[in-house]
């Protein structure tokens, strides 16, 4: 191994330090959430997708930081590739919170077809941009990111929907008594928001 390669697995490790301890805490919530018996209701069903998503959201990012510092050495469509899949997953996430909000304090009931048009032309439309999308990638000293039309417009969606979230979950508490499990959607959704500000 050469002088740049320890440079770059140094900069790698130095770009992933909150990736490896959200991966160690990630992986113990799922190891605790699949050794348990689920109720067959639908908020399970996306509840249990969204842990899967997490999951592999986390070793996305991975790969995304692993691509940019690696550059010279990975093919172009697999940099832009990890990214795609990376930044999808972001809004992915976000929707099933949405999702998982809306089922949950609407007593598992399914939805109305205004609805499933509202969520279906925000999944078309992160695809297409996803798809069609112009990405740049940037390496320096204080960091790694991808920029461009793509990223930015994708991350408008995910907030239209972290927005969705908050308003339904509002209403839901101003029209309903609060109940426990509220608390732990609050915090969900914190996380969630900061993520995507970030």
């Amino acid at each position: 191994m050469n002088l740049f390669d320890i440079y770059n697995s140094y900069f790698f490790f130095n770009n992933v330090r909150f990736q490896i301890v959200s991966f160690i805490f990630l992986l113990i919530l799922e190891i605790l959430y699949f050794s348990r018996k689920k109720l067959p209701l639908l908020s399970t069903r996306i509840f249990t997708g969204l842990m899967i998503c997490a999951f592999a959201y986390i070793i996305s990012d991975f790969m995304t930081v692993y691509s940019i510092v690696f550059m010279e050495r990975v093919p172009y469509w697999f940099l832009k590739l990890t990214h795609q899949v990376f930044i999808g997953l972001i809004n992915t996430i976000l929707l099933l919170i949405y999702l998982y909000v809306d089922v949950f304090n609407n007593n598992q009931k399914r939805y109305c077809l205004r609805k499933k048009i509202i969520l279906f032309i925000l999944c078309l439309a992160t695809l297409l941009i996803l798809i069609f999308g112009e990405i740049s990638f940037y390496r320096g000293p204080d960091g790694v990111y991808s920029y461009g039309m793509m990223p930015i417009t994708v991350y408008v969606i995910a907030f239209i929907i972290v927005i969705m979230t908050v308003v339904r979950t509002l209403k839901v508490s101003i029209t309903s008594p609060f109940h426990s499990k509220q608390k732990y959607i609050y915090m969900i959704m914190g996380i969630w928001i900061i993520s995507v500000l970030i």
